[in-house]
């Protein structure tokens, strides 16, 4: 009696199994249907993408652009899935890549625009100034290593692409920075973003009163500037700068450098990293 018992019991074990591994075998098959059929659908020409739109590029290439847009848009996602589907673009890496090869461009929106136009809105750096060369230095004498070529800054302090040789004479201010490498450019700040920002605001100040900076020497918090006729202002960055203006604006009222025009033909220097007690040279 026993032993029908175990019989009859093996034999609905392997019925019950084999219904467990059609059933198996069935889910699986449904479920790779599915997936291909996903697959397929993904590189549907009515859902990939049609056209690729730039937007805010003035010096970089368009044509550039868009190559960056066609190899991230070939790699298939979980190489099974189409890239270049509406659904599936990889925006965010596009983006990335864009900012990871041009050091102009600041920002990189990736959008979709209708049902299958990619619209990509650059916006690129705006140079204001030229990093030319490292420099060491103390207050009377300045050792510059200048380059021929130098590097576009903007107005955040980055440096972001080399200038050639034929531009460098271009009306743009030059900087030297002692902590800066030509090993790491571009892609590095000349100076904390915020101490670039104020001394530029600095200079907005000085060109009302007719100076415009030539060379910038910076040695923070040392700040050495040469404007026209090798005038030189010495000032430091950590100090209020619009206070900084302000003494210099009462230095040249006096009297005695009134008659002078403009203010900085008579001084060879003006020192003014001391507060409101100011060191000049005469020339």
């Amino acid at each position: 009696m026993i032993r029908k018992k175990q019989k009859f019991l093996s034999s609905r074990w392997k019925r019950r199994r084999k219904k467990i591994l059609f059933r198996t075998i069935l889910y699986f098959v449904f479920v790779v249907s599915i997936i291909l059929g996903l697959s397929s659908l993904s590189r549907a020409e009515f859902l990939s993408l049609k056209e690729i739109r730039i937007k805010g590029n003035e010096v970089l290439g368009a044509e550039e652009i868009r190559a960056i847009v066609v190899k991230e848009t070939s790699k298939s996602f979980l190489k099974i899935f189409s890239r270049s589907n509406i659904f599936l673009y990889p925006g965010e890496s596009i983006e990335a890549e864009i900012l990871k090869k041009y050091k102009r461009a600041s920002e990189a929106e990736v959008s979709l625009k209708g049902f299958s136009d990619l619209e990509i809105i650059i916006k690129e750096r705006k140079p204001i100034g030229l990093w030319c060369g490292e420099e060491s230095r103390e207050m009377a004498e300045i050792e510059i290593k200048e380059r021929e070529s130098c590097f576009f800054l903007d107005e955040t302090g980055y440096i972001f692409e080399a200038v050639g040789e034929d531009r460098v004479s271009e009306n743009f201010p030059k900087y030297f920075s002692a902590d800066v490498q030509i090993a790491d450019l571009p892609g590095e700040y000349i100076l904390i973003t915020e101490d670039f920002q104020e001394l530029n605001e600095f200079f907005t100040l000085l060109a009302t009163l007719a100076v415009h900076p030539q060379k910038v020497f910076l040695n923070y918090p040392q700040a050495q500037v040469v404007f026209d006729k090798n005038f030189k202002l010495i000032f430091d960055l950590s100090d209020d700068l619009k206070k900084t203006f302000e003494n210099l604006v009462t230095l040249i009222s006096e009297p005695e450098f009134q008659k002078s025009e403009p203010f900085f033909i008579v001084f060879e220097y003006i020192d003014l990293g001391f507060g409101n007690k100011l060191l000049y040279k005469l020339r």
